[in-house]
């Protein structure tokens, strides 16, 4: 009997109100997250071409158009949200980078909903539950540098995890609340489809055995596809038409092996990557958790498992597995935490939650200092810091990236002047057999700025390095800015324009009557692609 009062005291080592408590999580994670949000990168190009560059080609009128959008293969849910803070970002300071950083900032604040609905299911079994689960999904490294970047699979979570919160309480009788999932589950499939799977699962797992609790879920969703509709509608599309063209092109065309493939367990190393070796004692964890909410285990193994069968693989893709691993494994630390209070009676409860609670921030910082976290990180920054001393150069006229990857560059939505742009890759078919360099020699006159490397080689005469750049906390120079005096002259169209670059090389349009006939199309001429 005295066991198993002790192990009560753990449950309730942490006695503050609850408000308290979910105010002290979610002040905790704000705060990590707008560190790292101090520090601007691209973890993948997708959340520049994709999302941000279509919300400032909405509002601004200029901007790149990725192939994606000229078979027109996702809806435009994501940015047109985006859309709202970079216009109050704008119009609020338009002298600034507010209209890039208020993006970021909402993307962060949608973020809070996973330490929030982490804490909610934690507190079910018990306070000291509700804590530590808080506490690791603030803290968690991977969560914190993924939360300023605006990517559907960070949107699509923070639909999901409250919809299973609820589906994991709701009585049935509580109509409002399980419509309200339903909107929530159909919500995170319009931002992210791939989602289905997983989602079914989630609803299957909760309310599968329970049929009356079927009618107010479906109407939720009805409801949230409806808004969808009317989104395509807006913008273009055919209703849900993205979602057919997006399988007919990556899956059926395999368009996406382009861009790399992995084996079935490719992303069972990205984990260990990533975790490093706190995989050993994380995965332990997510079965003792998962025996307190089986459906949310299931749901995380089906998302891995359907992915792991996709040749092209990206760690993002997974992030919702990631989540409700790590969300498990700290509901799983504290009931450890129950057995070893049975154990050593004289253990202070306290002292024993606090070293869970201090065992899961070394694990976090752990991984931070890990080569794939960290590599995400600052991936790009170097570029990005380059890139915004241009957008107040006054001189700037026509800028060309060269000898590095176009996609990591932050588009137009990051340098916000309407000039020319010019790349120069290896490959090119346009080069004709010149090297990138002679080309770039021969357009020198149309750019008075130049992205390179800082070794210099390549750069054409009359150019000077004003500027270097590293990846952030680094000390070697990645990058540098070449600059040259005097305007820029115009003439006939360069072939090496960054629009024409994207087209004929990375994105994959090789038929040039395809691709004409598309850009005279409705959605390629229209308010979008301008």
């Amino acid at each position: 009997m005295a066991d198993d009062l002790h192990a009560a005291a753990i449950r309730s080592a942490w006695r503050a109100r609850p408000a308290v408590v979910l105010a002290a999580i979610l002040g905790f994670a704000l705060l990590l997250r707008l560190v790292a949000m101090a520090t601007p990168s691209i973890i993948h190009p997708d959340e520049i071409f994709q999302y941000l560059e279509p919300a400032h080609r909405w509002l601004f009128g200029y901007g790149i158009v990725p192939w994606e959008a000229h078979y027109g293969i996702r809806n435009w849910l994501l940015p047109i949200l985006i859309t709202g803070p970079m216009a109050l970002g704008h119009a609020l300071a338009p002298a600034t980078n507010l209209y890039i950083v208020l993006p970021r900032l909402f993307a962060v604040l949608v973020s809070l909903t996973l330490p929030a609905t982490a804490w909610i299911l934690g507190r079910r079994l018990s306070p000291a539950h509700g804590a530590i689960a808080g506490l690791v999904t603030a803290s968690w490294a991977e969560f914190v540098i993924f939360a300023p970047h605006t990517l559907s699979e960070q949107f699509a979570l923070a639909a999901m995890l409250p919809a299973a919160a609820v589906l994991l309480a709701a009585p049935a009788q509580n109509r409002r609340a399980l419509a309200a999932a339903g909107a929530l589950l159909m919500l995170a499939g319009l931002f992210r489809f791939q989602y289905a799977p997983a989602l079914a699962t989630l609803a299957l797992a909760t309310i599968g055995r329970r049929p009356d609790r079927w009618p107010p879920l479906i109407a939720g969703a009805l409801a949230m596809a409806v808004l969808g509709v009317l989104v395509d509608l807006a913008t273009g599309l055919l209703p849900f038409g993205w979602f057919v063209e997006n399988i007919r092109q990556n899956l059926l065309q395999n368009r996406a092996s382009y861009y790399g493939t992995l084996g079935p367990l490719g992303y069972v190393t990205w984990f260990e990557h990533m975790w490093r070796w706190w995989l050993i004692p994380i995965a332990p964890l997510v079965w003792i958790g998962g025996k307190r909410y089986p459906a949310l285990l299931a749901t995380a193994i089906v998302h891995l498992v359907f992915h792991s069968l996709i040749a092209h693989k990206e760690y993002r893709f997974v992030e919702l597995s990631a989540v409700l691993f790590i969300l498990l494994a700290a509901i799983g630390s504290v009931d450890v935490a129950d057995r070893l209070a049975r154990r050593r009676p004289d253990w202070p409860p306290r002292l024993i939650l606090g070293t869970i609670a201090a065992l899961w921030l070394v694990a976090s910082a752990s991984t931070l200092s890990g080569r794939e976290l960290n590599g995400m990180r600052v991936e790009g920054s170097d570029t990005l810091a380059l890139t915004s001393r241009l957008r107040a150069d006054p001189d700037l006229c026509g800028v060309a990236l060269f000898a590095n990857d176009l996609v990591e560059w932050g588009g137009y939505v990051e340098l916000h002047r309407p000039v020319p742009v010019t790349s120069y890759l290896p490959g090119d078919p346009m080069l004709h057999g010149r090297t990138p360099s002679q080309a770039l020699a021969a357009d020198a006159g149309r750019i008075n700025r130049i992205i390179g490397n800082p070794d210099g080689i390549g750069i054409p005469a009359g150019f000077t390095r004003t500027a270097c750049a590293a990846p952030a906390g680094g000390q070697k120079p990645t990058m540098c800015l070449y600059a040259r005096t005097g305007q820029c002259r115009g003439g006939s169209a360069t072939p090496f324009a960054l629009q024409s670059v994207f087209d004929r090389t990375d994105q994959l349009i090789r038929d040039a009557a395809r691709a004409d006939a598309l850009r005279a199309s409705r959605l390629s001429k229209g308010a979008l692609a301008r």
